[in-house]
């Protein structure tokens, strides 16, 4: 699949945020191959305002401000990303072969990587980030 039936074929796009967790001991830091043997480490996701309609949007540099407890912690964008589209993560993914004959449906999920980098949380914090025009989105981890 190319970017551009990629783009045609996505029916919203959702702002996020990735909850991840190492099952494996160790750092997660430099050990990309520890996070593939994990599954990608992903624990959840929370899932923000829906947009479908992106049309007028930049979609890669568009900004991502990430705040942890009230505190500022970094600023990012898509660009940041290791595609140098958004949908080329969405291509990449329905043409990998773990895919063949299931292929990406619709309401599928697909998280197309940190844009704010990860970081680590403790019990009681709580996370915002804010995507601008697509609108904010928080958690809190009691």
């Amino acid at each position: 699949y190319t970017r551009a039936e990629c783009e045609v074929a996505v029916g919203s796009i959702f702002t996020s945020f990735e909850i991840i967790r190492f099952r494996f001991e160790g750092e997660g830091a430099g050990a990309s191959y520890r996070a593939v043997a994990d599954c990608g480490v992903n624990a959840g996701m929370v899932l923000g305002p829906e947009t479908t309609d992106w049309s007028g949007l930049d979609l890669m540099p568009h900004p991502v401000s990430l705040s942890v407890n009230g505190e500022h912690a970094v600023n990012g964008a898509p660009i940041d990303l290791m595609w140098e589209h958004i949908f080329d993560a969405a291509g990449w993914t329905a043409n990998h072969s773990c895919m063949e004959g299931r292929g990406l449906r619709a309401g599928d999920y697909l998280m197309t990587g940190t844009c704010t980098g990860m970081r680590p949380l403790e019990r009681g914090d709580s996370v915002m980030a804010d995507f601008g025009s697509m609108g904010t989105i928080s958690a809190s981890f009691p």
